[in-house]
C-alpha cells in the first residue's frame, strides 16, 4: 500500500506533493489542491470512516471538493441476489459505477410512476362561451374602458363578435390541471383580483370564492385512468358580473403561470323592438283582366307601401346594411328590401337612433303574385336593430282580387282543361253565353263570352277562380273596384264548351256543390231523341244501358255511366258522360256544352274535363 508521510506541523498553505497528487494545508487538514476530480486507480484501505474528519497515517484528511459516483463502482455486494436474483435491470454488474446506476434506477421509477397533470393552465384556453356568433357593428360613441391595458375603442362602424348582453358572464374551464398540492389560483377581472384559492395538498379545494370557481379537485388517476394516489388535480373557471364597457379577464396560478386574457364588450344598450307603423298602402301601377265583368289585378300591377319605422340602434347595430327585410303575403309578393342607403339613413349609425324619439319613413315598392286568388291581407315588412327585429303585416283594407290568366289549376273562363279524348279540338273549355234563364235553354241564341262585358241577372260568376252564384257588391270593400252584383237572381248558371271530334264518352271533374248539371251536342241526334229538353242531357241520371239518350230515344235524359253526378252537398267527383251510340263527330263544329246551374252557395272551387273512367 502507498504509503502517505505528510509533513508534521505543517503551516496554513503549504503544500505537499506525493505520487503526483498536490495537498495544501488549510489550517485544518490536507485538501488536494488540483482543479480536477482526483482518480485513484486503486486505494486499498481496510477500513475508512469520514466523519468530519479522517487520519490516515497520522496526518487528518478534510475533503472539501466533491467525491464523484462516476468513479465508485458497484462492487459486489454481500448479498449477490442483489445482482443475481432476477433483477429489474439486468445490465448492472460489480463494476457498474453508482451514478448509472442511480440513472436506471431513476428511468424505471418513471416508468412506475404515472404521468402528473400539466401545470396550470396546462393547454386550456380560456375563454367565455355565450360570445354571441352574430357579429354586430359599433355606432359613433365613445366606448367606456374598464380595463387597465390599453385603449379598446372600436371605431364607428367596426365589427365585433365579443360582446354580451348582460352583465354577468362564465369563462370555459381549466381542465384537469396542477399542481393539487400547492400555489394559490386566483381570476383577475379588470387588474383587480376578484377571488383567489391557496391549493392545499388532497381533495377538499372544491369550492367558489369570490368569482373564482374550482370544481373536480380530484385524484389524478380518476382523470388519467392511471394508478391513483401519486396527484391531484383540479378545474378552474370564474363567473361573475361586470359593468358597462369593455372588461377583461384572466387566470393565474403561482404554480404555473397565468391563461390568456380574454376582452369583451358589455353592451347594455336596450333600444327595444323597432316600431313599424303603415302610413299608406295602396295601387301606384293599375293593371287589370276581368272576369265575369269582375277586374282583377295582374302581375304587371304594382302597389306602394309607406311605413314610418323607430329603435333602429343601440351601442351596436346588424352588420347586414339590408336593415329592412320582406317577406310575400296575401296575394302580394315581398316588398323590395331596404339598405341604410337607400332609406337615407347615415352609416355608422349613431348611438340609440330613433330610441327617444323620432322616426324614420320608409318607402318600398310591392308587386302582385301571378295568381289567382283574393287576399285581405298584405305581406310583411321587418326592420331589424340587432337586438330584436320589429314586423308589420301590411294591411291593404280591401279585398284584393288577383288573375293569371294561363292558370289552369282555378277555374278559368277561357281555360279549363279537356283531357286526350277524341280527335282535333282545342285542349282546353271556354265560357259562353247568350242562353236564357233556365237550366235546359235552346241553344241557337249561343254566343261566345266576354269577360269585360256585364252579366245577364241569370249569369253566374267566376270570380278569383271560384264558380259561384254571386250577389257580391264588388264596388265596395273591393280592389279593384267592380260591379254591384246584388241584384243578380239567386239561381245562376254558366256554361262551357267544348271542342272535340269523335267523342261519345268524356268525364266532368269538379270540386264543390252544384244544383244541377246538363250537357248537349247541337246538330247531333240528341237534338231530337232530347228534344223535350231541347238537346240537354244530364249525368245526375243514370245512362239507361242502350241507345241514345233522350227521352225520345232510349227513354232516359240520363247519361251517366258508374254513378251519377251528385248535387245538393260539398263534394270532389269525377263522372263519366255517355252519348251512347251518338258521336260529337255529328255536332255543329264538332261542339259539347256543359251546363251547370248554382243555386245561393252553390260553388266550383276545381274544374276539368278529363278523360272517361267508365
Amino acid at each position: 500500500m502507498t504509503t502517505l508521510n505528510f509533513p508534521a506541523n505543517p503551516t496554513i498553505g503549504q503544500a505537499f506533493t506525493t505520487a503526483n497528487k498536490t495537498y495544501t494545508w488549510n489550517g485544518y487538514g490536507w485538501a488536494i489542491s488540483s482543479s480536477a476530480p482526483q482518480t485513484i486507480s486503486t486505494l486499498n484501505v481496510s477500513t475508512l470512516t469520514i466523519s468530519g474528519s479522517s487520519t490516515i497515517n497520522g496526518a487528518i484528511i478534510l475533503t472539501t471538493g466533491t467525491i464523484f459516483g462516476n468513479i465508485i463502482p458497484l462492487g459486489t455486494p454481500a448479498d449477490t441476489s442483489l445482482l443475481n436474483n432476477n433483477p429489474a435491470i439486468v445490465t448492472w454488474t460489480t463494476g457498474t459505477m453508482v451514478t448509472d446506476a442511480i440513472d436506471n434506477l431513476n428511468e424505471l421509477l418513471g416508468k412506475l410512476i404515472p404521468p402528473s397533470p400539466p401545470v396550470f393552465p396546462g393547454t386550456s384556453v380560456l375563454s367565455i362561451p355565450v360570445l354571441p356568433s352574430t357579429a354586430m357593428r359599433m355606432t359613433n360613441f365613445a366606448q367606456t374602458n374598464n380595463t387597465t391595458s390599453g385603449s379598446k375603442q372600436l371605431a364607428a362602424g367596426t365589427g365585433l363578435t365579443n360582446y354580451t348582453r348582460s352583465s354577468a358572464y362564465a369563462t370555459s374551464n381549466i381542465a384537469n390541471v396542477g399542481p393539487g398540492t400547492t400555489g394559490t389560483v386566483s381570476v383577475v377581472v379588470n387588474a383587480a383580483s376578484a377571488g383567489s384559492r391557496n391549493i392545499v395538498a388532497g381533495t377538499a379545494n372544491t369550492g367558489t370564492y369570490g368569482s373564482l370557481i374550482i370544481s373536480n379537485n380530484v385524484d389524478y388517476g380518476t382523470v388519467s385512468n392511471k394508478t391513483t394516489g401519486f396527484w391531484t388535480s383540479f378545474n378552474a373557471s370564474a363567473a361573475g358580473t361586470v359593468t358597462q364597457g369593455w372588461n377583461e379577464i384572466y387566470l393565474t396560478d403561482t404554480a404555473g403561470t397565468a391563461t390568456n386574457t380574454v376582452g369583451w364588450y358589455y353592451d347594455a344598450s336596450t333600444p327595444g323592438t323597432p316600431q313599424i307603423t303603415q302610413t299608406s298602402f295602396g295601387p301606384t301601377t293599375v293593371a287589370t283582366a276581368y272576369s265575369s265583368s269582375v277586374p282583377h289585378y295582374t302581375s304587371a300591377a304594382q302597389w306602394t307601401a309607406v311605413v314610418t319605422a323607430n329603435r333602429l340602434s343601440g351601442d351596436m347595430y346588424p352588420t347586414s346594411d339590408t336593415f329592412f327585410t320582406t317577406t310575400a303575403g296575401g296575394v302580394f309578393a315581398a316588398p323590395a328590401s331596404l339598405t341604410y342607403t337607400a332609406a337615407g339613413i347615415t352609416t355608422p349609425l349613431a348611438r340609440n337612433l330613433y330610441v327617444a324619439s323620432g322616426s324614420i319613413t320608409l318607402t318600398s315598392t310591392v308587386g302582385i303574385n301571378n295568381a289567382t286568388a283574393v287576399g285581405t291581407t298584405g305581406p310583411v315588412v321587418s326592420v331589424d336593430n340587432g337586438y330584436a327585429v320589429g314586423s308589420l303585416t301590411l294591411n291593404p283594407g280591401h279585398n284584393v282580387l288577383t288573375i293569371n290568366t294561363s292558370d289552369t289549376s282555378k277555374p278559368n273562363e277561357n281555360n279549363i282543361v279537356v283531357g286526350t279524348f277524341g280527335s282535333g279540338g282545342t285542349s282546353s273549355a271556354v265560357r259562353v253565353g247568350g242562353l236564357t234563364a233556365t237550366a235546359t235553354p235552346a241553344t241557337g241564341t249561343i254566343a261566345a263570352w266576354t269577360s269585360a262585358n256585364s252579366l245577364a241577372v241569370s249569369d253566374a260568376t267566376i270570380v278569383a277562380g271560384i264558380i259561384k252564384s254571386d250577389k257580391t257588391n264588388y264596388s265596395t270593400g273591393y280592389l279593384p273596384a267592380g260591379p254591384n252584383l246584388t241584384g243578380q237572381n239567386s239561381i245562376q248558371y254558366i256554361t262551357f264548351r267544348i271542342t272535340r271530334a269523335a267523342t261519345s264518352k268524356f268525364n266532368i271533374a269538379l270540386t264543390g256543390k252544384i244544383t244541377g248539371c246538363y250537357v248537349a251536342m247541337p246538330g247531333s241526334g240528341i237534338d231530337t231523341t232530347a228534344a223535350s229538353t231541347n238537346g240537354w242531357i244530364t249525368p245526375t241520371v243514370a245512362y239507361a244501358g242502350a241507345g241514345v239518350p233522350g227521352t225520345a230515344g232510349n227513354g232516359s235524359n240520363g247519361c251517366a255511366v258508374g254513378g251519377i253526378m251528385t248535387t245538393g252537398s260539398s263534394v270532389t267527383q269525377s263522372v263519366t258522360v255517355t252519348f251512347g251510340t251518338e258521336s260529337s263527330s255529328n255536332s255543329t263544329n264538332n261542339y259539347i256544352y256543359v251546363r251547370f246551374v248554382l243555386n245561393t252557395g252553390d260553388t266550383i272551387t276545381a274544374l276539368s274535363f278529363p278523360n272517361p273512367t267508365n
